[in-house]
């Protein structure tokens, strides 16, 4: 795979984190504490936009691959559906069981 092949969305993600990533808070406006500091906040950041960059490459890999596969896409659907009941279930106990004992 070659950067051409990556989407624009994908590209100025990857971009802003390298120029992120190689900020440096200027040495003498700072003192070291403050710099040391500001410099971690933006490898945060940095390392944040890589993550955004990814995950909208896999949802264009995604989107690709459903758009040739629509019965796949239909199935995934489902299993999402039921991840969302199945995850409703569990909180509707959670709360449940949680009610019943404040009430005791």
């Amino acid at each position: 795979m070659s950067l051409s092949d990556l989407s624009p969305k994908v590209l100025a993600y990857l971009r802003a984190s390298d120029v992120v990533g190689a900020a440096k808070a200027e040495s003498g406006r700072f003192p070291r504490a403050v710099a040391v500091e500001i410099n971690r906040e933006l490898k945060k950041i940095s390392t944040r936009l890589y993550q955004s960059a990814k995950a909208a490459y896999r949802r264009e890999d995604l989107k690709k691959f459903f758009a040739e596969n629509p019965e796949k896409h239909r199935l995934y659907k489902q299993a999402c559906a039921l991840d969302r009941l199945q995850s409703a279930e569990r909180n509707f106990v959670r709360v449940a069981e949680e009610t019943r004992e404040m009430e005791q």
